[in-house]
């Protein structure tokens, strides 16, 4: 399938799934240790990514998803600092 110089063929639909090997377990590893909800991670998370596809034409890296993984994993980093709200809600 092509589309104004898109293309998409059996290759891509391989590193889409390969992807998913990777990304799920950290995703879920985060979601797990830092209380995150887990609907927003995961659309943000899609959202994120055609958006990346769509600004650059490429699939966003694996690489700092595994960077942040290890530090939200490893350092039990909250939720809020996660998502990198600077105040408490409100009450």
């Amino acid at each position: 399938m092509a589309l104004k110089g898109w293309s998409f063929n059996r290759h891509e639909w391989a590193g889409a799934f390969g992807d998913i090997g990777t990304d799920l377990p950290l995703i879920i590893g985060m979601i797990g240790a830092a209380n995150l909800d887990t609907a927003s991670v995961l659309v943000m998370f899609g959202v994120m990514q055609v958006l990346t596809a769509l600004r650059y034409r490429l699939p966003m890296p694996v690489q700092p998803l595994k960077a942040v993984a290890v530090l939200v994993i490893a350092q039990r980093i909250s939720g809020p600092v996660t998502t990198a709200r600077a105040w408490p809600s409100a009450r």
